[in-house]
């Protein structure tokens, strides 16, 4: 679902829009690991979220891939 994302974009803003969309996942990640569900699991488990992890990483591979979309123009 969220790979299709940049692909869908045919003008040249598909890197701009994969930047926002991978700070936008990383601030998201961000609010899931601070919740109180988040919190309380920490504690008993000393675990992070899944979805927490799982924002992170989603969110950091579409801002490396705006970069790369960036940096390798042709």
């Amino acid at each position: 679902m969220y790979l299709n994302v940049c692909h869908l974009a045919k003008r040249d803003d598909s890197e701009g829009i994969c930047i926002i969309l991978g700070v936008l996942l990383i601030v998201k990640g961000h609010d899931v690991g601070n919740s109180f569900a988040s919190q309380i699991k920490q504690v008993f488990a000393g675990v992070p979220l899944e979805a927490a992890i799982r924002l992170y990483l989603v969110g950091t591979a579409f801002g490396l891939m705006g970069l790369l979309l960036i940096f390798w123009k042709k």
